[in-house]
């Protein structure tokens, strides 16, 4: 950026003076009386032959004049000499005087001013003898002209003075020419209200004798004052009435003048369009008549304009053909130069920019002016710094400073000091940052320099963001980052609008809110990419970087940064080459590539050193204690945390100081250094004690809870951990809208390297800790926390528009509206019960009004996901207790499992590395904790094991069935027995979820066969309480059609999902044993069945369902005319009056390889989707039974249900046993099954079964 005023004023003169406008000299011929008598008839043939030449000359001159044609005059000249003799010869003095006047004329315009003062003083002596007062005045007047020309003012001022009291009583055309001289001689001389005076007297004596020529040059005068006066109002006013009458008059010259201010005075006034839509036909005039030096400056400005309006591909092109045509101008050269350098900025060419910059300094300082040398330095400052040459960044920046206080150039010295404070940013000093940033700010308030001001805001955010803990309040950088955007709107200037945005994003960044930054950082690679700068794009890669490093995802870390290495290398800025290898460090080490870790982090060191920059220097040094940690070196490690650790203490960087010593802590503890652990890590929240942003402070404070844990201190061990979980929580309210993958990746992260913790594993070592204690009912609010989180992150809409908070009430108040209305209609006819008894027209309107609903249920949902609402129901949830922990939790326990009166228990089972802790919450006491000693890999190997021998129905799968129940249940039973137990509440943990505990055996018989068993997704999500209706209505679908096929890819994989034999039967048998069922096959099963779905108390798809492990938008319930909706569609569904949804045929764990599965939570996710939707539980099936097994299960399960009394715990798990015992009075033999003899005793066909939510 340069001082823009400054830079078009200087353009202006530059182009005033290279117009150089001559006043037209019109030729005034003077009547005289013919003398016959006296003549021969030879003389009066020459006398005739002078007289026509004459006039041809005359007209050649005046043609010449008003189109700018030297080559016009020069034949004017010619002709003028011919009559100058002939008239000579004959003696005719009046004609002399005449003659000698037209020729001292073109000399004027052809710019030879000895010359025309030779022959006009000639002439004024012919007018004096003759007496002849008209001539005299024309002569007097040219003399005049000719002076002025040549810069002798007072000269000029002498015979104009003498002329105009001749030419004021002899000759208006004269008259009018006169004052125009006396207006341009006042003009020279820089007093521009007398030379106004005199031109505004010129144009009204041109236009009352009708002159368009002179009144040409009067407006054009006039333009000038005014352009001189800064009043571009009145300029673009003058030379709009000026345009039209040069292309009258065919002056091709006035025409490009009036083009080219007209395109400067647009400029000045902000228009930039304007300004090139002028300047482009003004250039083609220059070319044409060959006016290079025009040329060469309308290029300029051209370029300079294009610059304004950020296209900087044309501003480069411009400013290059103009330097091309006047290199040895010291004026052109300098001004083309800036407006490079500053393209070349920006367009990522920096070493371009100090190619051009460093001569137009030389040319600045040998020309003595300080003004363009000022602008020069600051922007050669810039260009040193974009190649990280911070010494002679620094050295440009302070001498431009110093021209620009010398010359009072506000803009350029608030600019310099906004630069200089980004520059200590880089190295470390934010203190002295801050108060540059403050010194520009101030400046830029005082001049109303909105671009200045941007600015210094940035500069400041940037400070804060860059040392949030050094100046002790994070949040700073994000108050004034938010003033920086609007500021940069008003600038008009998408290239600090994306600035702005950049730093917003890097704000959001430091108070580790990623899922803002993320949204911002992707704005501005927006206005990047629409702009064409390249740099602006490659920062907000690093920013998007940055964010996913945080949320631990290295791999597309890794695709931002080598993108950015490449531009870093092209534009030779070692500094940005420094920081790509740093970022690349850290995701290599995520990622497990320790060799390219060292390798990168090593480089970024070496650079970093080369630069000679300590902050860099700092950063990689804690790099490479990442990587030799990572490599299990850890002295090597210590050794350069403790060379970090002592830069930022000599540069003061108190959040170095911090990142180092809780990397110390690590490894301190890592080693069993105790002692220098505990120290270091509360050195590390001393520092971060001060402020209330959710930071890495509970990596320090998670370490010290171990090291205590370690020591046999639990009381201050449990206070670390609850300090640590809460600071986690903060961070987890900060991405609740970022996708599912980025949460998760955020869970899964390594948080301490040297110990090989996980974020999860802080939550699971918190929850252990207390099962050690006793504190078993804190330690199940602990494990529910966790499975709230994971439910979320699995569940969660991906949020990509920001709302305005300006318009949160609005936005509700008018979903609110349109849902009151909606939702009295409708509760209206649907009190119309039963369905039966509706009239078509009201169940048609029902349908319509819940199609509406659903929308309006999608705009609420997306409204309350706005970040804004979100952050503020999670703070809320924070302050109530809510998903936190709360000292109510165990008495709202015992009085949940009381009311249920099912004879309850809740099993919590947590998978921990080393055992398998089982916690077990009855009605009549606190929380039991029971240890077995089982392994997560031995017991995730025998649950992989379980699910294939359930799978596969020639298996024995008692074996592992078994095993797991002495894991699972045996150390229970004691405590099972003595609450007399009927059913088990089970809210299983990670891939437990992939096996149903009905199908653990004691050895005698499968567990289901004692008790009822009813999965949960959290305990705090689920309403145990509820009722299901008394009357059972049921709705049931099917996807039959055999012969329809659809592949759907799925994860990593594509799977064909066709329809389903037996379904059809499936729907006919429930139909046949519920009278209130309605039936809906194939292409009638459709999307337009959601709407139907509420006035049914069980939904029941005979369909494929698919769970997929990792995104729920892969996983998907298909519909009987091919179509499908996800898990993530699902959510905006309203089945407020359902107890029961059904899916019949659900496949989970798919989307990996072949034997792969993950933590389940695509299983939970779906139970936790529908009971968004208002029903109260689910039925789902852990694996397909496509055989017959599934149709004899539900056959008996609606046969059971309706019964008195019966829950659908209790109806699921008796038409269990009826396939266990193959007890024919329990179910209906089914005909045409492939089950030999039907035997559906093995657990392949009855266990996939699981009911989630409700189970009463």
């Amino acid at each position: 950026m340069t001082n823009k005023l400054y830079r078009l004023s200087t353009l202006t003169s530059i182009l005033i003076f290279s117009l150089n406008f001559p006043v037209i000299q019109l030729a005034v011929i003077t009547p005289r009386i013919s003398t016959a008598s006296a003549q021969t008839p030879n003389n009066q043939s020459n006398k005739a032959k002078a007289d026509k030449l004459f006039q041809e000359g005359v007209q050649l001159l005046q043609q010449g004049s008003q189109q700018s044609r030297k080559d016009l005059l020069q034949q004017a000249l010619t002709i003028f000499q011919q009559v100058l003799t002939i008239r000579q010869e004959l003696g005719d003095k009046k004609g002399e005087g005449e003659t000698l006047n037209n020729i001292g004329e073109v000399y004027n315009g052809l710019e030879q001013f000895p010359q025309a003062l030779q022959v006009l003083q000639q002439a004024l002596a012919i007018h004096r003898q003759l007496g002849d007062r008209a001539g005299e005045g024309i002569s007097l007047l040219n003399i005049g002209v000719a002076y002025r020309s040549s810069k002798e003012y007072s000269r000029a001022l002498e015979f104009l003075n003498q002329a105009l009291v001749i030419n004021k009583t002899k000759n208006q055309v004269a008259l009018s020419k006169n004052l125009l001289n006396l207006g341009l001689v006042y003009y020279s001389q820089n007093q521009y209200p007398k030379a106004l005076e005199f031109y505004q007297q010129a144009l009204l004596i041109a236009r009352k004798i009708k002159n368009r020529a002179l009144q040409a040059q009067s407006l054009t005068a006039i333009g000038l004052v005014y352009q001189k006066q800064n009043d571009y109002a009145r300029v673009i006013e003058v030379y709009q009435q000026l345009l039209p009458i040069a292309r009258e008059i065919k002056n091709r010259k006035i025409e490009m003048a009036a083009l080219s201010l007209l395109s400067l005075a647009y400029f000045q006034n902000e228009n930039y369009q304007k300004a090139v839509e002028f300047g482009q036909p003004a250039l083609i005039i220059a070319r044409e008549i060959k006016e290079s030096n025009v040329e060469a400056v309308i290029l300029g400005a051209l370029g300079y304009s294009y610059f304004v309006l950020n296209d900087y591909q044309k501003a480069v092109e411009y400013a290059k053909l103009s330097l091309a045509i006047a290199p040895k101008d010291p004026n052109v050269a300098t001004i083309n130069s800036l407006t490079l350098g500053n393209a070349y900025n920006i367009l990522g060419q920096p070493q371009k920019a100090v190619e051009l910059l460093e001569p137009a300094l030389a040319i600045a300082r040998e020309t003595k002016d300080r003004k363009i040398e000022s602008s020069i330095l600051i922007t050669l400052g810039g260009a040193y710094a974009n190649l990280g040459n911070i010494p002679k960044a620094v050295n440009s920046f302070e001498q431009g400073l110093v021209i620009a206080r010398e010359t009072k150039q506000h803009e350029l010295e608030g600019l310099a000091l906004a630069q200089l404070g980004l520059i200590d940013v880089l190295q470390d000093k934010p203190q002295k940052a801050v108060e540059y940033a403050q010194a520009s700010l101030k400046i830029a308030k005082e001049v109303k320099n909105n671009e200045i001001q941007a600015m210094a805001v940035v500069t400041l955010s940037f400070a804060y963001a860059s040392q949030p803990y050094t100046l002790g309040d994070p949040q700073k950088a994000v108050e004034f980052a938010k003033l920086a955007l609007p500021l940069a709107q008003q600038s008009k200037q998408p290239y600090l609008k994306a600035m702005a945005v950049n730093i917003l994003s890097m704000s959001y960044a430091a108070v580790n809110d990623s899922q803002k930054s993320i949204e911002f950082a992707n704005q501005a690679l927006k206005i990047g990419e629409e702009i064409k700068v390249t740099p602006l794009q490659k920062l907000s890669f690093i920013l998007l970087a940055i964010n996913y490093l945080q949320l631990g995802d290295y791999q597309q870390a890794i695709n931002l940064v080598s993108q950015n290495l490449q531009f870093s290398q092209q534009s030779k800025n070692r500094g940005l080459q420094a920081g790509d290898s740093l970022l690349l460090s850290l995701a290599y080490i995520g990622i497990g590539d320790k060799q390219k870790a060292l390798s990168s982090a090593q480089t970024g060191l070496n650079l970093a050193r080369e630069i000679k920059d300590s902050r860099l220097e700092r950063l990689a040094l804690r790099n490479l204690s990442q990587v030799y940690s990572a490599l299990g070196n850890y002295e090597k490690a210590i050794e350069s945390s403790q060379a970090s650790l002592a830069i930022a203490k000599k540069v003061q960087s108190r959040d170095g100081e911090r990142d180092a010593l809780i990397d110390l802590g690590n490894l301190y503890s890592k080693l069993g250094k105790t002692t220098q652990a505990i120290n270091v890590y509360k050195q590390s929240l001393a520092i971060t004690i001060k402020t209330e942003v959710a930071g890495d402070q509970f990596k320090a404070q998670a370490g010290l809870a171990r090291i205590y844990r370690n020591l046999n201190n639990p009381q201050e061990a449990i206070k670390y951990y609850a300090q640590a979980i809460n600071d986690i929580q903060k961070q987890r309210v900060n991405i609740q809208g970022l996708s599912p993958r980025l949460q998760e990746s955020f869970l899964q992260n390594l948080q301490d390297r040297a110990n090989n913790v996980k974020t999860v594993d802080i939550y699971r070592e918190y929850a252990d800790l207390l099962l050690k204690q006793n504190q078993v009912a804190q330690a199940q609010q602990v494990l529910d926390l966790l499975k709230l989180q994971e439910l979320k992150a699995y569940g969660s809409n991906v949020q990509t528009n920001i709302q305005p908070q300006a318009q949160t009430q609005v936005g509700i108040n008018a979903l609110l509206d349109k849902a009151v209305a909606l939702g009295k209609e409708l509760d209206t006819l649907e009190d119309i019960k039963p369905v039966k008894k509706r009239t078509p027209a009201q169940q048609q309107r029902i349908q319509e009004l819940r199609k509406i609903q659903g929308q309006v249920n999608k705009e609420f949902a997306d409204f309350l996901k706005s970040p804004e609402v979100e952050k503020l129901v999670s703070k809320l949830q924070q302050t109530t207790g809510g998903e936190g922990l709360n000292p109510n939790y165990l008495n709202n326990l015992q009085d949940n499992l009381k009311r249920l009166q099912q004879d309850a228990v809740l099993l919590y089972p947590l998978v921990l590395k080393d055992r398998l802790e089982l916690v077990v919450a009855t009605p009549y006491g606190p929380p039991i904790r029971r240890t077995v000693a089982v392994t997560e890999k031995e017991l995730n190997s025998s649950i992989a094991q379980f699910r294939k021998d359930l799978q596969t129905p020639k298996s024995n799968p008692k074996i592992t069935a078994q095993k797991l129940y002495q894991w699972l249940i045996k150390p229970i039973e004691k405590d099972l027995a003595q609450a007399k137990t009927k059913t088990i509440i089970y809210a299983p943990d990670g891939q437990l979820r992939y096996i149903p505990l009905a199908a653990l055996h004691d050895g005698n018989q499968w567990l289901v066969q004692r008790f009822r068993i009813n999965n949960i997704t959290a305990l705090s999500l689920t309403d145990f309480n509820t009722k299901p209706q008394p009357q059972i209505q049921i709705l049931a679908a099917a996807f039959a059609d055999t012969k329809r096929s659809v592949t759907v890819k799925l994860g990593e994989q594509r799977y064909t999902f066709q329809g389903l034999e037996f379904a059809g039967r499936e729907v006919e048998g429930i139909a046949s044993t519920i009278r209130n069922t309605k039936k809906v096959l194939n292409e009638q099963f459709n999307s337009g069945i959601i709407y139907s779905m509420n006035d049914y108390s069980i939904v029941h798809l005979a369909t494929h369902a698919a769970f997929v492990v990792g995104q729920p938008e892969d996983s998907l319930i298909m519909f009987g005319d091919g179509t499908y909706v996800t898990l993530r569609d699902v959510q905006n569904w309203n089945l407020s009056q359902v107890d029961l949804m059904v899916l019949s045929a659900c496949e989970t764990g798919l989307g990996k390889k072949l034997g792969d599965l993950g933590d389940g939570k695509e299983i939970l996710g779906f139970g936790y989707q529908i009971q968004r939707t208002g029903a109260r539980s689910a039925i789902a099936s852990l694996w397909v039974v496509d055989d017959g097994g599934t149709q004899a299960l539900m056959d008996n399960f609606y046969t059971i249900l309706p019964k008195r009394n019966t829950t659908k715990a209790e109806a699921l798990r008796q038409a269990q046993i009826a396939l266990i015992s193959g007890n024919k009075k329990a179910y209906k033999k089914q005909q045409g099954t492939s089950a030999a003899g039907n035997d559906f005793s093995h657990p392949y066909y009855w266990a996939p079964f699981i009911l989630i939510g409700n189970g009463l």
